[in-house]
């Protein structure tokens, strides 16, 4: 397994669930963000990062309030959290309230859009079909996901942008035609990893929560460090 950014894509893949789990989201999530934040860490991207500033601000996210074509905020003012939409994304691709061959979504606003793009993949998948993601910010920009494509990510401008996102309205769509859009695509080949320290440090202060602190009674069956001489 090909080690990026100091971390192998499984080592990745278990400290991100573990840090999630250690803010405070339930197994079944926390499982879904490490392997979300270890699809990007694979494909070149900064998964602990974007996983990291998801993790900071989901308890402050509104609940998701799914209809036919329009996905909104149960409170108006807040912004949806990018793991809960991803994976409703997937949940409800092909049925009446998701995305479909004959349906567009439109979702806002969500926080930190970047992180869809692994639950992206795996509706284009599902769907058998290309995923179009598009949102406006100085024009209307698009991202292509191929069905079936590979880990990584379009080194492109629009690429680039979307992972930088800290919040924007979304469509998501199957595209007319199956086409690559300037903005770029979710291609087959690994580029370079964008790496970010403060990213895996974030998640292992997170991950440090899951730690039980040693008691008196655990102290003398022999947990924690010694004490000193």
């Amino acid at each position: 397994m090909a080690d990026v950014g100091g971390l192998s894509v499984p080592e990745m893949r278990a400290l991100a669930g573990k840090a999630a789990r250690g803010a405070g989201l339930e197994w079944g999530l926390a499982e879904e963000a490490g392997w979300a934040a270890a699809l990007l860490h694979a494909g070149g991207q900064d998964g602990a990062g974007l996983l990291a500033r998801v993790l900071v601000g989901w308890r402050g996210c509104a609940s998701l309030q799914v209809a036919a074509g329009q996905w909104r905020a149960h409170a108006p003012n807040l912004l949806l959290c990018a793991l809960h939409v991803g994976v409703a994304l997937v949940d409800f691709c092909g049925m009446d309230q998701g995305v479909s061959t004959a349906r567009a979504v439109q979702i806002r606003p969500v926080a930190w859009p970047g992180f869809l793009l692994p639950h992206l993949a795996q509706t284009a998948t599902r769907l058998s079909t290309d995923i179009e993601l598009s949102w406006r910010n100085a024009g209307t920009k698009r991202l292509v996901v191929p069905a079936g494509g590979g880990l990584s990510f379009a080194q492109s401008p629009a690429g680039a942008e979307l992972i930088g996102l800290s919040e924007a309205e979304i469509i998501v769509r199957v595209p007319p035609q199956r086409a690559e859009f300037e903005a770029g695509v979710w291609p087959r080949s690994p580029p370079a990893c964008a790496y970010a320290p403060t990213g895996l440090e974030m998640l292992r202060r997170f991950a440090d929560e899951t730690l039980v602190p040693a008691s008196d009674a655990s102290r003398r069956m022999g947990a924690g460090g010694a004490d000193g001489d």
